[in-house]
């Protein structure tokens, strides 16, 4: 049995379920046998995707007939009434969300836990996981190994986070990533209209994340919010929408006062 993969549904065929799933069966622990979601097409189109006899489907109410394990990847709103209205499985439950809670899924089975994959994902796109953090928690000991076990099938990079550090993580991977990228979707209509785009700045994109890495953001920060020029920066806001210009203000006004005691 040690060797025989967990038969497992997904619930959800969005970002997450259409990274992690393929990652889980390629590493050889996980058998997606079926895909639930909202709609016929998502579910289908996932299941398609595994490239073997997966099951589609939209009726969560049968997410745990016959399978070892329930992924659940569906928005994080939807996780708690998921496990409570399958209260009584005999499966194992996890969550995929760096923001809920690990024990809402007690209400569908005493063997409940997560896989957080702090990365970003986008239908489509392929993602490789081999190094991104996969952060781990589980109602017992021996399900946390087991989880363990699975999550470094998929990355080398595996350690344990309870729900409160799950969301600091979370938190701290909104400011790391969406908020970063929304900025680059930003400067790009900015440079567009100069006549460019954001691939010229992808040299620069590097050098600060190599900077990043090197010897930390805080060291690495750069520009006129930093040095105090007062002059640039309200050149800069002038040019700018008023929506834009309020984010470069606050910005600006944050790296100062990180900065002031230098």
């Amino acid at each position: 049995m040690e060797n025989t993969p967990l038969q497992a549904a997904i619930i959800g065929a969005g970002n997450v379920a259409w990274g992690l799933a393929p990652a889980l069966e390629k590493g050889g622990m996980v058998t997606i046998k079926r895909v639930i979601a909202r709609s016929m097409e998502s579910a289908s189109a996932l299941a398609s995707a595994l490239g073997h006899n997966v099951e589609a489907s939209t009726d969560t109410r049968g997410a745990d007939r016959d399978v070892d394990l329930v992924i659940v990847a569906a928005t994080d709103s939807a996780v708690e009434p998921l496990a409570r209205a399958s209260a009584g499985s005999q499966a194992i439950w996890i969550h995929t969300s760096g923001s809920v809670d690990t024990t809402v899924l007690a209400a569908a089975s005493p063997r409940y836990g997560v896989i957080y994959p702090m990365q970003t994902f986008t239908r489509g796109v392929a993602t490789d996981l081999s190094d991104a953090p996969i952060f781990i928690d589980a109602a017992s000991p021996e399900l946390a190994d087991l989880l363990t076990r699975i999550a470094l099938t998929v990355s080398a990079n595996v350690r344990p986070a309870d729900s409160a550090a799950r969301r600091r993580l979370h938190c701290a991977a909104v400011f790391a990533c969406n908020f970063t990228n929304h900025l680059w979707d930003i400067a790009d209509g900015i440079a567009r209209r100069a006549g460019s785009s954001i691939a010229d700045f992808m040299p620069l994109i590097d050098e600060t994340l190599r900077k990043a890495k090197a010897i930390g953001p805080h060291a690495g920060q750069t520009g006129p919010a930093r040095r105090g020029a007062e002059g640039v920066m309200e050149l800069h806001r002038l040019m700018l929408s008023p929506a834009d210009a309020e984010i470069y203000r606050l910005l600006s006004q944050s790296i100062a006062k990180a900065y002031e005691q230098d």
